[in-house]
């Protein structure tokens, strides 16, 4: 059999959404899905508007070029890119094509914007309980510094902190199972006494349904479903989806150190209390879940304030005599 040299549009429309699955079946995230998602009917809608008969790695830089234009930027670009690279990478594997079209030094730069995660001083004032805002009723407060506090001492992701169960939680050798990780890869994220302590307090508060197990959510919302055999109404413990969690956290930031946070930037400022305290940079990697040490020492050159490098060395060096 052949393999063709390249794709036509209409073949990329039936394909990609065979090449997701395949992705699913990886165990990636819902998240990691919607964005390669997104990259791909980016490309779709591009051919579809200038009605390509074929891709080729002009009509790749065509509408590399394109994005640019439009105001698109370099890094968003760049993500775009990388999912349709990604399909025909699979598509190569699959041998459906002979090569892939996406050209040789072909994706936009990747440019480092300076994040403002929380200063020391915030970060502290995130976890202090005095602060909490009980501006709600019940016991959604005490959960809510639960949830911000736990990713701040564990560096947990988003999904992660989603998916974590009781179970997970060492207290004797002070980590968590990270079941989920990314790439559905399983590693273990420190569990500091700190973050044991708030746990055992949100634990005791009972938001949790007394029902609960180990294995189900440790942080959850409640609901009441109705029983289609009895038609009684039964208490749930769903898990939280990442638009909720993303508000919660960016509601708490807002009232505790009036500011717009976010999880992934809660996850920064655990990487800050890890370097403050003189981390190696290998075990922030692990804990981290990074697969590539690379991706740890961008977050140190372009998030973490490296401003006190010289004042540290000079400190180092003040006993040295000559």
């Amino acid at each position: 059999m052949t393999i063709p040299e390249t794709l036509t549009p209409a073949q990329y429309n039936e394909l990609y959404p065979r090449y997701l699955a395949s992705e699913r079946s990886q165990k990636k995230s819902e998240h990691t899905l919607k964005a390669y998602d997104l990259g791909l009917r980016k490309f779709r809608d591009y051919m579809n508007e200038t009605n390509a008969e074929e891709i080729t790695p002009l009509t790749v830089q065509e509408w590399t070029d394109s994005m640019l234009n439009s105001g698109v930027s370099n890094n968003t670009a760049g993500q775009y890119w990388d999912s349709v690279s990604r399909f025909f990478n699979w598509a190569k594997r699959m041998k459906l094509v002979s090569e892939s079209p996406m050209p040789e030094n072909g994706k936009p730069d990747f440019k480092f914007t300076k994040k403002e995660i929380p200063s020391k001083e915030e970060i502290m004032r995130l976890l202090d309980p005095a602060n909490i805002p009980f501006s709600i009723k019940g016991k959604l407060p005490l959960r809510n510094y639960t949830i911000v506090s736990t990713i701040i001492l564990t560096g947990l992701r988003s999904d992660e902190l989603r998916e974590l169960r009781l179970n997970d939680l060492d207290f004797e050798d002070h980590t968590i199972v990270v079941r989920c990780g990314k790439g559905g890869k399983e590693r273990k994220a420190p569990f500091p006494t700190a973050a044991q302590e708030i746990i055992r307090k949100y634990l005791s508060a009972k938001i949790r349904p007394a029902w609960a197990t180990g294995e189900d959510y440790l942080f959850g919302t409640h609901q009441h479903d109705l029983n289609e055999e009895t038609s009684a109404k039964e208490e749930q413990w769903h898990k939280f989806d990442a638009a909720t969690l993303g508000r919660l956290v960016h509601r708490y930031g807002k009232t505790v150190i009036g500011r717009e946070i976010h999880p992934h930037l809660l996850r920064h400022c655990a990487t800050s209390l890890w370097d403050d305290a003189g981390a190696d940079i290998k075990d922030v990697q692990r804990a981290l879940g990074h697969a590539h040490i690379a991706t740890t020492e961008k977050v140190y050159l372009h998030i973490l304030d490296k401003t006190k490098a010289a004042k540290n060395i000079a400190e180092t060096l003040s006993t040295l005599t000559l």
